[in-house]
């Protein structure tokens, strides 16, 4: 069967309800994500910016520099800041619009899926999420990747239950959108393939012909519209990633998952969450293993490739399932809820309506409590150091990169004249006639490519500031080197 109803769909909601509390949740969206969306930009924006929003468009089209260039995304920005110039809210203007108008597509792929109850508190607990401002204000093109994943998910559902055409005309456009944004859509894709070909193979006897045609031509215009929009740097693709050389190592899968639980706060409230997001997604597959598996198996898949390849994997790539974790997490506090009234206590039974809310007014609350970290610093707070260091050297010293993460901004964006150290020996040889202030970030990186020049910092000079921000590991310190006597 395509489709069962949920278990426990969770308290009523009418649709009239719901008509009055989307819009207001969508509005509170645009206000939590267009607010401080203007502040400074961290490293992966300044390259993306430098690298490719500032070039001309038939460039951008053509020329494939890194996978820190998020093609689709890079083609909107340069769009946003022609129309609106050079700032960092218009560098941002697509993620943010992209971050909004994933609300209202999990509402929808929601009650597609399971009751307005449970659509309805999943979007708000995206829009109260200190992850989905954060990424609504990056930019990036995760958000982009996250209303691709609902969109193509959602028509291959709609057009397997209802034998119809479009859903899957919409599922190769979006599709082939999102891989041109990254190419990480690739590898959802075909985590997508496999579920739906494991569910008409198991239903084959009752899956009309016709569905087999529309299923196969939706994913081959996928494939094709990705090949087109990709053709102009396909040389640029193939040497890209034949150098094996690109490979940060500290981005590993291993790392991925630790950073994914990091936040989460105590060992209890991780052990909590993941028992209530197993709960919610064994009753999903309960309900549909085709929803269950197109929810879930993508961003395994994404995760196993990964970590197989042995390339770079960060938290971030999977972004695209937050509408699915959130939909999965609110199910599961719905069967546990009713599970406790029915066995457990069921003196509350009478009560049964008002628990469910109760449970999601404590996980908003939980969210609203984080939710002022998005905006009480910056990601990277370049422009603290810089200043900070320009005040406390004194004529006659010396100020340096200590390594990329702020030589690029400082020399590229920042347009300092500071040079860069690229060893030990050169932070050695400065010092020899001068004092010596470094600005480094990044550690983890510096410590896996030169360990010297890391531990030489952290031996012969003195850590004067750090300027922190949200980003993990981005932090950005401030260390004076006397001169050598």
């Amino acid at each position: 069967m395509l489709h069962r109803r949920s278990p426990y769909p969770g308290p009523s909601v009418s649709a009239r309800g719901a008509m009055f509390a989307l819009p207001a949740i969508v509005a509170l969206a645009m206000l939590l994500r267009f607010y401080g969306a203007g502040s400074q930009l961290w490293f992966d924006e300044i390259e993306t910016l430098v690298h490719a929003v500032r070039l001309p468009f038939g460039t951008l089209a053509t020329h494939f520099p890194s996978n820190n260039d998020h093609v689709f995304y890079s083609e909107l920005a340069h769009l946003c800041i022609k129309l609106g110039g050079d700032t960092p809210l218009m560098l941002r203007l697509p993620a943010v619009m992209f971050g909004i108008l994933s609300i209202p597509l999990i509402y929808s792929f929601g009650q597609t899926v399971t009751s307005r109850f449970e659509a309805i508190a999943a979007v708000l607990m995206a829009t109260l999420s200190y992850h989905h401002v954060w990424f609504s204000q990056n930019a990036r093109g995760y958000t982009i990747l996250l209303c691709v994943a609902l969109l193509s998910t959602q028509a291959l559902v709609t057009g397997l239950r209802n034998h119809q055409r479009w859903p899957f005309v919409l599922f190769g456009v979006v599709t082939a959108l999102g891989a041109y944004t990254h190419l990480t859509m690739v590898l959802v894709a075909v985590g997508q393939t496999l579920v739906v070909g494991a569910h008409l193979r198991a239903n084959r006897r009752q899956v009309p012909a016709a569905d087999w045609a529309r299923v196969g031509a939706g994913f081959a215009l996928a494939a094709l519209l990705t090949v087109l929009l990709y053709m102009p740097m396909l040389g640029d693709l193939a040497g890209f990633f034949g150098n094996s050389a690109t490979t940060p190592k500290a981005a590993t899968a291993g790392w991925a998952l630790l950073e994914l639980t990091r936040g989460t706060g105590s060992v209890l409230v991780l052990t909590v969450g993941l028992t209530v997001f197993v709960v919610g997604a064994v009753s999903y597959a309960h309900q549909s293993p085709l929803t269950a598996g197109l929810m879930l198996v993508p961003g395994a898949l994404v995760y196993a490739v990964s970590a197989a390849m042995q390339r770079p994997t960060f938290p971030r790539f999977f972004f695209f399932m937050a509408g699915f974790v959130l939909l999965v997490l609110v199910r599961g506090v719905c069967v546990i809820t009713a599970f406790t009234v029915q066995r457990l206590a069921p003196r509350l039974a009478r009560h049964a309506v008002e628990l469910p809310y109760l449970a999601v007014s404590a996980m908003a609350a939980m969210l609203l409590v984080d939710l002022p970290r998005a905006y009480s610093l910056p990601k990277q707070d370049y422009l603290g150091a810089l200043a900070f260091v320009e005040a406390q050297a004194a004529p006659g010293d010396r100020i340096m990169f200590g390594e990329n993460g702020t030589a690029f901004p400082g020399q590229h964006y920042f347009n300092k004249p500071w040079t860069a150290l690229e060893s030990a020996a050169d932070l050695q040889a400065a010092r020899a006639t001068q004092t010596v202030w470094v600005l480094h970030t990044f550690e983890r990186y510096l410590a896996l490519r030169d360990p010297a020049r890391l531990a030489l910092l952290k031996r012969d000079c003195i850590e004067v500031q750090k300027f922190e921000g949200t980003l993990a590991d981005g932090n950005i310190r401030v260390s004076r080197c006397p001169k050598l006597s």
